[in-house]
């Protein structure tokens, strides 16, 4: 199975809590658990581990958590989700 680069996944992949969220407010809790309506898990993308990203976002394993956290790392936090 072939690992799929970054910029090839799917923008829902990664979504915001909310549509009209692009940005992560400096007020959000990195370290508290959050839901959303429907009971899923919610991933802060820009403090998540990867582990974290791994096992909380459906088709995104331990390679492309550890590449999105190292983008991350070098280019600074996601500013939207697009």
């Amino acid at each position: 199975m072939q690992t799929a680069e970054i910029d090839e996944l799917p923008s829902t992949k990664i979504q915001p809590f909310s549509d009209q969220v692009t940005k992560v407010s400096p007020k959000l809790n990195p370290n508290k658990s959050a839901t959303d309506e429907e009971g899923h898990k919610v991933v802060l993308i820009n403090f998540a581990s990867a582990e974290e990203i791994a096992k909380n976002l459906k088709g995104i394993g331990v390679a492309i958590a550890q590449r999105i956290v190292l983008r991350r790392q070098q280019q600074g936090p996601y500013q939207n989700f697009d």
